[in-house]
């Protein structure tokens, strides 16, 4: 089982002035470290600097378009969690979908299997019934 280690850390803070007025503090020396859709890594020091980066770096990192430049952090927060609700929703069910493409893919096989054992000679049949019986008398 992976034991999961919390590290708490103090940094000096340096105060950033966002478009609704309020100041938001990021850790000097801690990035903000996402991953992008081909496996890179997108590295920003604070949110003005994410927000400033191109479209299609965000999109690529968040799914689709949030917002851009200047920021109402709790704008962007309430947009945020929505997507996440959504995202988990159509999570669970590609989950479920991909649980009935299983099943599906599998009964297929099974058809297709029993089509080749219909083709097979006395010989082929009885090597193959050998070996069933093999597999379910363990």
């Amino acid at each position: 089982m992976p034991h999961v280690i919390i590290v708490l850390s103090l940094h000096p803070v340096k105060e950033q002035k966002l478009q609704n007025g309020s100041e938001l503090g990021s850790p000097k020396k801690e990035n903000m470290l996402y991953q992008r859709s081909n496996g890179d890594k997108a590295n920003y020091e604070n949110l003005k600097e994410l927000f400033t980066s191109t479209r299609e770096i965000r999109n690529d990192l968040f799914g689709s378009y949030l917002a851009e430049g200047e920021i109402n952090v709790e704008e962007v927060q309430k947009k945020v969690a929505g997507k996440i609700t959504t995202y988990e929703n159509q999570l669970q069910n590609l989950r479920t979908l991909n649980g009935e493409l299983k099943k599906a893919v599998t009964e297929q096989n099974v058809q297709k299997m029993l089509k080749n054992v219909e083709d097979m000679d006395q010989e082929q049949a009885k090597a193959l019934l050998e070996k069933l019986q093999a597999r379910f008398n363990q």
